[in-house]
């Protein structure tokens, strides 16, 4: 089962790179818990709903012309859970600099849908919080 879910996140971006946010949201359950990294650009409470998080990604395309997110790594974590260092590149619509950086992210994954996770500065951090170590 913990490749299958690697899968699932990874077919989950490629549906976000291709079709959109509504494409990647079909991976997530309606009733999804997600968290965003305190201090971030667009940080919100703890998302509860697919709706929650539909908002919170959309304010971050909405910042951006060319806004991606692709996973550079991903690995089982156990638990259904699955660790993430993943890669966000845009051209802010105010600005003239590319951002190009990385972070990290823990998926919960149940039947082949995100219910949960967050996101997280390091990925000492994610795994941390996985229960996992470096």
């Amino acid at each position: 089962m913990s490749e299958e879910n690697v899968e699932v996140i990874e077919r989950a971006y490629d549906a976000w790179n291709e079709a959109g946010v509504d494409a990647f949201l079909e991976y997530w359950a309606e009733n999804t818990e997600w968290r965003s990294i305190p201090g971030d650009p667009v940080y919100r409470e703890p998302m509860l709903g697919r709706d929650a998080v539909r908002a919170y990604l959309e304010d971050w395309t909405d910042m951006f012309e060319d806004f991606r997110v692709e996973p550079v790594e991903l690995r089982d974590a156990g638990q259904e859970q699955v660790v993430g260092t993943l890669r966000y590149s845009g051209r802010p619509r105010h600005g003239a600099v590319k951002v190009d950086s990385l972070f990290a992210a823990v998926f919960v994954i149940k039947q082949g849908q995100i219910v949960g996770g967050g996101e997280y500065d390091t990925l000492s951090d994610a795994l941390e919080a996985a229960g996992l170590s470096e």
